[in-house]
């Protein structure tokens, strides 16, 4: 199909117009939804520590495992982390 079809087909295009009924429904719905409460937002000053010092705690385990950690006996064997070699 060319452009100049499509352009044909839309402008011989009706005007739609809405019901009455649907305008009211949606205007229903409208002052419906804002009468809703707002949702309790995240708690990001409780969560946020205790992220934080997993993410400090996941780096340390990982700076001592390169380290030489656990007395030498850490290694990858087979793509696999053994602590103690098999």
């Amino acid at each position: 199909m060319r452009y100049d079809a499509v352009d044909r087909i839309l402008s011989n295009e009706q005007q739609i117009i809405p019901s009455a009924g649907f305008i009211m429904a949606v205007m229903g719905a409208v002052r419906g939804e804002r009468a809703v409460p707002p949702p309790i937002p995240f708690p990001w000053r409780r969560a946020l520590p205790g992220a934080l010092a997993a993410i400090l705690a996941l780096v340390a385990l990982c700076n001592h495992i390169t380290a030489g950690g656990f007395g030498g006996q850490a290694g990858w064997v087979l793509g696999k982390f053994y602590l103690v070699h098999p």
